[in-house]
């Protein structure tokens, strides 16, 4: 990616199209996956919030932030459990998907 600054003269109405166009695609694109929230993937991996905040810290859990919410894609929460240290304590955990 390219980091030069270009100054363009765009409508306000302009903006607004490009910005939809960009959520769109956006959300377009996590849609393909199933992204669960915070609560959500506390129930699938059967632990409690504060547990999910320290792995979120503590071994980098993966996670996307869009807007102000935090979203969570299982199998990429998967791969980082099993590519961390505690990998076989995860898999031997139960939640080998």
């Amino acid at each position: 990616m390219n980091n030069e600054i270009i100054l363009v003269s765009i409508s306000k109405d302009e903006l607004k199209e490009i910005i939809k166009s960009a959520i769109k695609t956006e959300i377009e694109q996590t849609n393909k996956k199933k992204l669960y929230t915070s609560k959500e993937i506390c129930e699938v991996l059967n632990i409690s919030m504060s547990t999910l905040n320290n792995w979120k810290s503590g071994l980098k859990l993966p996670y996307k932030k869009l807007g102000k919410r935090i979203y969570y894609d299982l199998e990429e929460i998967k791969k980082s459990m099993k590519e961390s240290r505690f990998g076989k304590a995860f898999e031997f955990g139960g939640f080998n998907g």
